[in-house]
């Protein structure tokens, strides 16, 4: 039979350890701070010049419709485009331009 001294010190070297575990667990089950946000996909209305198409993602497309974030748009000879952004502003597309519209409201031109 083990005295009251030594079942006093298992238990505490039992709560002890139970204790430490569950540390390992909530630390193990916590989210990732690290992980990236998505970014928000953004939306915009074309207009051209004289309702004219142009080519939005290798289609061709004419005044109204909807570009989304990552579109390639090319303005062919004479026909220029506008992009509206709504309350962002808008960005316009002159003739003979290879732009590729990304999420971070910009464009890059070829």
């Amino acid at each position: 039979m083990k005295s009251l001294r030594q079942r006093k010190a298992l238990r505490a070297a039992a709560i002890f350890l139970a204790f430490c575990f569950a540390q390992v667990y909530v630390h193990g089950a916590l989210p990732n701070a690290t992980a990236p946000v998505p970014q928000r996909q953004i939306t915009a209305r074309l207009s051209t010049k004289n309702n004219q198409p142009i080519t939005v993602n290798g289609n061709a497309v004419g005044t109204g419709a909807t570009l989304l974030t990552g579109a390639t748009v090319e303005t062919p000879d004479q026909v220029s485009a506008t992009i509206d952004l709504g309350d962002a502003g808008s960005w316009s597309c002159n003739p003979i331009r290879k732009s590729n519209w990304t999420s971070t409201r910009t464009a890059t031109s070829a």
